[in-house]
């Protein structure tokens, strides 16, 4: 019951929080955004959506954790990293530039695309920023290395690339909080990347299928996917308590973990429903795309999550 109740008051803070953020992200990068808004509305809904959430279900969480709230300069910091993880996503993605031409440019080749050279400020400044700029260095490499997924069908692979990628960016967040971390928050924080990334896999596995991205999602059977999943929300959750303690803090926080958890599991649910048990082109293009997207800003749709995740 006391979680039923914590979860049903997250929801409200999280959308004041995702307000408050994105008209820091507005503000804050107004020049920028409006630059990408004139030429490319989806692009600049991708960033607002990135620098939003990341810096709400991640940033704040990790300072909370550690009892206190973001500062102006780790806020700024964490936008500039969810920034540069959407314009890195967009240049893998869709500008259809090989691996060597994509860290060239990151390696700061000049270019005439904006996009381009705004994701160079922003890895600049960040390099300044962070302790240790091999981390960035690490996490850029493990996102470009991500389109090997667009030939690599073995399963295996496939979920060690999405660790390196999962585990590296929530380090990053991690690292932008100015508290000092252990080896054992570390692990926790690692762990707890690789869950999330497997979590956006399946929300994204629609999409992903129709653009012949191979992920954890759809390269094997659904049940295996909830099964995997299951498993490592679990040791995510071992390794979070084991790390931060099991206080009145820590379990709210942890919620945040728990509801992207639970939107994944509701769109399994959503899947089985339609008679997904493999995700492929042929199987997709038999249902409109409306059926398999979680749209959390539905109440509808927000209100099966929240359900789905105070039953498990």
């Amino acid at each position: 019951m006391k979680k039923a109740w914590w979860l049903l008051s997250l929801f409200p803070i999280l959308l004041k929080r995702k307000q408050q953020q994105q008209q820091f992200v507005k503000a804050h990068f107004a020049k920028q955004l409006s630059c990408i808004q004139s030429t490319n509305q989806q692009l600049y809904n991708k960033l607002l959506y990135y620098s939003t959430w990341g810096v709400v279900s991640i940033s704040e969480v990790f300072a909370h954790v550690h009892h206190r709230d973001l500062s102006q300069s780790e806020r700024f910091n964490s936008s500039a990293l969810s920034l540069l993880y959407a314009l890195a996503d967009e240049m893998v993605d869709h500008m259809q530039l090989s691996k060597t031409e994509t860290l060239a440019f990151i390696n700061g080749k000049p270019s005439t695309d904006f996009s381009i050279n705004w994701a160079q400020e922003l890895l600049q400044h960040l390099k300044d920023t962070l302790p240790a700029a091999t981390y960035l260095t690490d996490a850029i490499q493990a996102q470009v290395n991500s389109s090997d997924q667009n030939t690599e069908k073995d399963i295996n692979s496939i979920r060690a690339l999405t660790y390196k990628k999962g585990s590296a960016t929530m380090l990053l967040y991690r690292l932008l909080v100015n508290s000092p971390i252990s080896d054992k928050e570390q692990e926790a924080v690692l762990q707890l990347g690789y869950t999330l990334q497997l979590a956006d896999d399946i929300i994204d596995a629609y999409d992903d299928t129709a653009e012949k991205i191979h992920t954890t999602a759809n390269t094997t059977d659904l049940i295996s996917v909830a099964q995997y999943f299951k498993k490592q929300s679990e040791i995510s959750q071992q390794l979070y308590f084991d790390c931060y303690g099991k206080s009145g803090i820590s379990e709210k926080e942890f919620l945040n973990f728990e509801l992207l958890f639970g939107i994944s599991n509701l769109a399994v649910k959503r899947f089985t429903k339609i008679g997904i048990a493999t995700f492929s082109p042929e199987q997709i293009s038999k249902n409109k795309r409306s059926k398999f997207i979680i749209d959390m800003e539905n109440p509808i749709d927000a209100f099966k999550a929240l359900w789905t995740t105070i039953k498990s």
